[in-house]
């Protein structure tokens, strides 16, 4: 048994291939059959044709600071990213102490907007 099936997406399976339709099964967090699935599942989720695609890879971002007052990334995972390439272009925010928050903060004050910002 399955721990989850979505049936009847459209299956984009990141091989460059074209969609199909078809079905993705889940099992202790891993996707482990993908096509025309057969047997049951603790949760089936019944798709009418949405995208069913592994995640995106942000290979070129800048939201090491968002990380900071928004650690769960919802934006990004709204859009399928679930994997970021922080520290482009010679910055790298991370590990960041407490006695280097206000050089950080000069440093960035042209490109953040927002200089009160609270780091964690």
């Amino acid at each position: 048994m399955f721990d989850c099936i979505f049936r009847g997406g459209r299956v984009m399976d990141g091989t460059g291939n074209p969609w199909f339709h078809g079905d993705v099964a889940v099992k202790d967090g891993l996707i482990v059959e993908v096509g025309r699935v057969e047997g049951d599942a603790e949760t089936v989720i019944k798709l009418r044709g949405e995208v069913v695609a592994p995640g995106f890879i942000d290979t070129h971002s800048h939201s090491d600071l968002l990380l900071f007052t928004e650690p769960q990334a919802e934006a990004k995972i709204m859009q399928g990213v679930t994997t970021e390439i922080v520290g482009q272009d010679g910055l790298g925010e991370a590990p960041i102490t407490e006695e280097d928050v206000a050089e950080w903060r000069r440093y960035l004050s042209g490109l953040n907007g927002d200089p009160d910002i609270e780091w964690t």
